[in-house]
């Protein structure tokens, strides 16, 4: 490529840009045939009853959910488990 001039260099560089776009366009085209093919998802139950309540959390918890899990104590263990805040009322 170094002993190329600039002409044949570009020609290389526009070739690679046309083969890209080409190969991108051709999964895009096989992946859309495939969704509609196969219908993903089309057979799950839509009204799945989820047990339990959602529970409410702020982005301070989240974000220090994150930080939390950034520095774990044990590398083993943090391979496996992940820690959530969880809030508690107390009605006094």
């Amino acid at each position: 490529m170094a002993a190329l001039d600039s002409k044949a260099s570009g020609k290389m560089g526009m070739r690679a840009v046309v083969y890209y776009m080409t190969t991108t366009i051709i999964a895009v085209v096989i992946g859309i045939i495939i969704v509609i093919i196969i219908h993903p998802g089309k057979g799950t139950k839509e009204n799945m009853h989820r047990e339990g309540k959602i529970v409410q959390v702020t982005a301070a918890d989240a974000f220090l959910d994150l930080i939390r899990n950034m520095f774990p104590p044990n590398l083993v263990e943090a391979c496996f488990k992940q820690v959530n805040t969880r809030q508690l009322v107390i009605h006094l």
